[in-house]
């Protein structure tokens, strides 16, 4: 298959990661209000380059389509969603 998965816990990510392209891991408020509460993203590059944005209003299991990318994050675990095209 073309998908591989790896699960890795918050803090124990490999040096050579996520951090390096975002110019080094920097401390980070974990307590932060808006980890909260379940938050819904959508993904997309639509107008030619990446972008994210914040389903606002309240979302249910529908709200996916076979044509979305989207990031479901409860503050604990991140999700992902990809739609089958």
């Amino acid at each position: 298959p073309w998908i591989s998965l790896q699960v890795l816990n918050e803090g124990e990510e490999p040096d050579n990661f996520f951090w390096v392209g975002l110019g080094g891991k920097k401390p980070y408020d974990t307590s932060a209000e808006y980890m909260n509460y379940t938050r819904l993203f959508r993904c997309s590059n639509e107008k030619g380059y990446f972008t994210i944005s914040e389903k606002c209003a309240d979302f249910c299991q529908d709200d996916p389509a076979d044509d979305d990318i989207m990031m479901l994050d409860n503050g604990e675990q991140v999700f992902l969603w990809l739609g089958a095209r």
